[in-house]
């Protein structure tokens, strides 16, 4: 028995070689591509001693357009392509065998127009996907279909980061080329859904200057890349607060009031300033660091609005320039003004 099991192991072993050679593998491989036109080819593994070919294969019909076939093999110069929906089909027999080998059966256009999309086989229907000899008998295959998957990207933002404070007049808004895409749409919007647009500008360079916004706002950001399809692949949204100043001169959004009083002693040695309120109440300050962010921010509830003057922690703060500004209320109306501390503890 042990004699018999051996005889039949070998046999297996021997065989195994020529039943995978004699396999016809047929393969679409994948494909990363820009959304456009892509060749997709039929790539064949083992195809010997063939005479006859009949396969189909189906794709999304809301992602790919096909265009039609770019090459055939030199062999199968009579193949017949045809499209249905979609499907499509080809066709070919010969009055004798050839030998393929492994190579390309044919190249098939399509045009792509979606972030994935799959290409398959119809195996499921009798005589859809085979190929025969000369005998008529079925050779023993095997179908792989693919995936086309495209490389259009968003732009990856770079300037200004998220959630700064921007203190120049001018702001330089940079962001990353794109993978199939040197167009660009860039928005900027005084509310987070881009209801609102300030700027909407179709633009060819990463970059972009903008000025003379509205002081002491917050504004929100975008980029999307465009391709030739005309696709838009939108970036994250950012958002910055805008406070501009000038030399640290005043601003206000109704005119201007003077600030030679109102912060003291600068610079500032100890781990706390002074804010005068007698001009007005305070509803809130701001402190920024010389890289235009915010450090410190102070509401109303944490004012003493009923004292002449505040006292302003700043022990966390580390030595260096930094901005200030106030936000008060004189006469029901809303004004704002500003100044530069240095902190030399």
């Amino acid at each position: 028995m042990n004699l018999y099991r051996k005889f039949v192991t070998i046999l297996i072993l021997l065989f195994i070689p020529f039943i995978i050679k004699s396999q016809i593998n047929t393969i679409l491989p994948n494909i990363s591509s820009c959304n456009g036109n892509v060749i997709v080819p039929i790539v064949v593994n083992n195809c010997d001693s063939i005479e006859a070919i009949s396969l189909t294969l189906y794709f999304d019909t809301n992602s790919l357009i096909y265009s039609g076939f770019q090459q055939k093999h030199p062999l199968l110069q009579s193949m017949i392509i045809n499209k249905a929906n979609n499907k499509v089909y080809i066709s070919w027999a010969s009055v004798n065998n050839i030998n393929i080998g492994n190579d390309t059966l044919v190249k098939l256009g399509f045009v792509f127009m979606a972030d994935s999309s799959k290409i398959d086989w119809d195996t499921l229907s009798a005589g859809n996907c085979e190929y025969s000899n000369s005998q008529g008998n079925i050779i023993q295959s095997h179908f792989t279909g693919n995936t086309i998957v495209s490389t259009f990207s968003s732009p990856n933002l770079i300037s200004p980061v998220n959630s700064s404070t921007e203190i120049n007049n001018i702001i330089n808004f940079s962001w990353g080329f794109t993978n199939c895409s040197n167009l660009f749409k860039y928005q900027l919007s005084s509310d987070s859904s881009f209801n609102y647009l300030i700027n909407d500008t179709t633009i060819t360079t990463p970059n972009i200057e903008i000025n003379n916004l509205l002081n002491f706002s917050t504004y929100y950001w975008r980029v999307a890349a465009i391709d030739t399809l005309n696709n838009f692949k939108w970036s994250e949204k950012r958002s910055f607060y805008y406070a501009f100043l000038p030399g640290i001169n005043n601003n206000n959004q109704n005119g201007l009031y003077p600030n030679s009083q109102f912060l003291y002693p600068n610079p500032c040695k100890w781990n706390y300033f002074y804010i005068n309120n007698r001009v007005g109440n305070v509803v809130e300050i701001r402190i920024y660091n010389s890289q235009g962010r915010l450090v410190k921010s102070l509401l109303r509830d944490n004012l003493d609005s009923s004292t002449s003057v505040e006292m302003i922690n700043v022990s966390e703060l580390a030595n260096g320039i930094y901005y200030v500004i106030y936000k008060f209320n004189k006469d029901s109306n809303i004004y704002y003004t500003s100044s530069k501390l240095i902190i030399e503890k």
